[in-house]
């Protein structure tokens, strides 16, 4: 039986490793060049990685019990961004027509939405710390590096 923190360690580990296997996917099955995003990597022969990555963390947030019910619901918010981000692509390079710019518009959407919770989660819920408790030196640390990747998000 797993812990509560399962969810929490697979989407961080989906997370760090995503950006990886789809660059090396791709070098693998269809030649040289990185993409200008994640995103992008839907048109290439790792989009089942691509789609799949996002629906797992989608399916993980979905279980993901914080703290809260604010937590609770900014998970499931999170979730539903991260599937949404899979199944609505962004615009394939040089093809812009009605249709998959209507699509495109969802994948931002879903993605904006995406980015804001996990900064959400950065800021407000890693970082809190039991009030009848001091905060170890290893939180401490721990609270800075989610400060950091909060903020690299909001600056992304």
């Amino acid at each position: 039986m797993h812990s509560y923190l399962f969810p929490r360690r697979s989407i961080g580990i989906i997370g760090v490793t995503l950006p990886l296997a789809l660059i090396i996917g791709k070098l693998l099955v269809n030649g040289n060049g990185l993409l200008g995003s994640i995103s992008g990597y839907y048109y290439t022969g790792v989009r089942g990685v691509f789609v799949g990555a996002m629906c797992a963390v989608g399916v993980f947030l979905l279980s993901y019990r914080g703290y809260g019910i604010v937590d609770d619901i900014v998970a499931d918010i999170a979730a539903i961004a991260a599937i949404g981000v899979a199944w609505f692509p962004t615009t394939p390079s040089g093809v812009i027509t009605a249709k998959n710019r209507l699509v495109a518009d969802m994948h931002v959407g879903f993605a904006a939405v995406f980015f804001l919770t996990l900064a959400f989660f950065c800021f407000f819920v890693f970082t809190k710390t039991d009030e009848s408790r001091t905060p170890t030196p290893r939180k401490i640390w721990r609270n800075r590096v989610y400060i950091a990747s909060g903020t690299v998000i909001l600056r992304a």
